[in-house]
């Protein structure tokens, strides 16, 4: 039912991104248009993003999370979520810190599924960090085979009895703060999905499997 879903979900997108194509190009805009047209493509992209993670929920639901491992710098990964999530992050004025101080950063991971595991976190990161808040993404070889990827922010929290769920399909920290957001609380759970896959999920950790 959720592939059926997300396919006829998906549908509708594509002409309006056939259209929204055209009217960025047309010249001459006004501020205000840009502005508008900047906030429709923002929105298609979430929309589909989330049509994305239920693709990415029904898959896993039926063991059926494919990976193909590859060695693929980690760095570079972080580096293309935060360029990806840069204009939502300056729409909030956060400051994203970056300390990627491991001397190796070599990873054997799925080139499309690894990234989205940063990108979940720290989008999560921005949703939940007040305005002219601060985000740090920090990498650190703590084991001699080992990559750390930390990420921290100043946001709201999370209640310690709560930990343990938020890493479950359609779960956040509380179903106010979901609802505010207005998210289905899939991106976590996909991550640790994606994590257990390749065979490193230690709660926060990514261990190098080579």
């Amino acid at each position: 039912f959720l592939a059926m879903l997300s396919h006829e979900l998906r549908t509708p997108l594509t002409p309006v991104v056939s259209f929204l194509d055209l009217l960025e190009a047309e010249p001459g805009k006004s501020e205000m248009v840009r502005t508008a047209l900047a906030a429709i493509r923002r929105n298609i992209e979430l929309e589909g993003r989330l049509i994305d993670d239920l693709l990415d929920l029904t898959r896993i639901a039926k063991g059926k999370l494919k990976l193909e491992l590859k060695p693929i710098d980690a760095h570079e990964a972080i580096l293309h979520a935060v360029d990806m999530c840069q204009a939502e992050a300056a729409e909030k004025r956060l400051r994203v810190e970056l300390d990627l101080r491991a001397a190796d950063s070599w990873v054997e991971a799925d080139a499309a599924k690894f990234p989205q595991i940063i990108w979940n976190l720290l989008k999560n990161a921005i949703k939940f960090t007040p305005d002219a808040g601060e985000i740090r993404i920090s990498s650190t070889n703590d084991e001699p085979a080992g990559l750390t990827i930390a990420i921290r922010d100043n946001g709201i929290g999370i209640e310690p009895e709560v930990i343990g769920r938020v890493f479950n399909p359609f779960e956040q920290a509380g179903q106010s703060s979901q609802q505010h957001q207005g998210v289905l609380g899939l991106g976590l759970a996909i991550s640790k999905a994606i994590a257990i896959g390749h065979g490193c999920w230690t709660g926060v950790t990514w261990i190098r499997t080579s």
